[in-house]
């Protein structure tokens, strides 16, 4: 998964009447450099997952670091909020917090490191790591496709992306683009012609297409088939690190080295 900041954390509050950056860093006690992901709760409170001093949330005036080893120590890599329950994925572990209630959910071997988590529907998700993929259906964690069984060679899993028209999903990883299967019991891969063994990272969903960062540029997939790429003779193949789609909205941010593009 890619930093979201090197540097520090900027919170960016926005009202009808004005604007405001507000600079979160160590004199607030935000002491790591090094943000992996970040979370709206329900409340407007902001998760903030840090590689180097945990878990963090600010409610707008208050941050709260949680650090020990109830929470994964220092090693706080995803989060995914459902209501009122904040998945914290670490280094080798994933964690729930409910109000006061912490609790370990999975414990992976070490060096395992989880890149994200995404729900399926109530009491069921689906978890990444850098060895495969693990679903958490009514509090057991299943094995789906771990250590590259559908490759069988190693490969680096980085995110979950969902159709929300058809409640399909796929997985992203160094090794292509993969489909999970209807009953979420296996993945299958999803190749082109023109494109094998690319790595993939970051994808969303618009208008039943998807659009897809890979090494050969932004990929738009439509049922299963790459019907157009973006490449070098627009931003440079490598160029872009994220897409991100506003809730509601009918169009797309693509963030680029040094700039972004709508």
């Amino acid at each position: 998964m890619r930093k979201l900041s090197s540097i520090v954390f900027i919170f960016l509050s926005i009202n009808i009447y004005s604007q405001y950056f507000k600079n979160i860093n160590n004199i607030e006690g935000l002491t790591s450099k090094n943000i992996y992901d970040i979370e709206f709760d329900k409340n407007g409170s902001l998760w903030i997952c840090t590689y180097g001093s945990g878990l963090y949330s600010y409610d707008g005036n208050n941050l709260k670091q949680y650090n020990d080893t109830a929470v994964g120590a220092n090693r706080s890599r995803t989060i995914f909020i459902d209501s009122n329950i904040v998945f914290n994925g670490t280094a080798n572990d994933v964690y729930i917090i409910k109000g006061q209630s912490i609790k370990s959910i999975a414990c992976f071997k070490e060096n395992q490191q989880v890149t994200c988590i995404r729900k399926i529907n109530k009491s069921d998700y689906l978890i990444t790591t850098t060895l495969g993929l693990y679903r958490y259906k009514n509090n057991v964690l299943v094995p789906i496709d771990v250590e590259a069984q559908s490759l069988k060679e190693k490969r680096v899993t980085y995110s979950i992306i969902k159709n929300e028209s058809n409640s399909e999903h796929y997985v992203t990883s160094q090794k292509g683009l993969f489909k999970v299967s209807a009953d979420k019991s296996k993945i299958y891969p999803i190749s082109f012609n023109n494109f094998k063994n690319f790595r993939c990272s970051k994808g969303v969903f618009l208008n039943d297409t998807l659009y897809l960062t890979t090494s050969f540029g932004l990929a738009l997939i439509k049922n299963d088939k790459l019907v157009k790429v973006y490449n070098d003779s627009l931003f440079g193949s490598n160029s872009i690190t994220h897409v991100f789609k506003p809730k509601n909205k009918n169009y797309l941010w693509l963030f680029l080295k040094g700039k972004m593009i709508k």
